[in-house]
């Protein structure tokens, strides 16, 4: 349906990020964490809005990280989606989550030096 990168999670995952965003933005030296990432036809994601037959680049893991001086590269390398996020990227993604938590959303975010669009959808499963 649309191109690019998409983002859901459940309550407990959206909490999980939340937690992590604030120590990353919090950090004065450069740090990252690697999540595991599920597979969105294993929870009905990939089918928001009904049957299609897209191909899908799932990576196994998110690697999220702060990227204080701006120079990192948002994309998919193997199997790891990376956002190196520079503090306003950390701050528009925590904003972005909150939204999904809250069960708003239907929206796109730009990251990164090359505005990276991901697309926020809310949880498949609440719908």
């Amino acid at each position: 349906m649309y191109g690019g990168w998409h983002f859901t999670a459940d309550g407990i995952g959206c909490a999980s990020l939340i937690k992590l965003l604030n120590i990353l933005s919090s950090e004065t030296e450069p740090a990252h964490r690697t999540i595991s990432v599920f597979d969105p036809q294993e929870v009905g994601a990939d089918r928001i809005f009904g049957d299609h037959d897209l191909r899908l680049d799932v990576p196994a893991k998110l690697r999220l990280g702060n990227d204080l001086d701006g120079t990192g590269s948002i994309g998919f390398a193997a199997d790891v989606f990376a956002m190196p996020l520079r503090p306003e990227d950390i701050s528009h993604l925590l904003e972005a989550v909150k939204d999904i938590s809250a069960d708003h959303a239907d929206f796109g975010v730009g990251f990164g030096k090359s505005d990276t669009i991901v697309r926020f959808w809310w949880w498949p499963k609440k719908r």
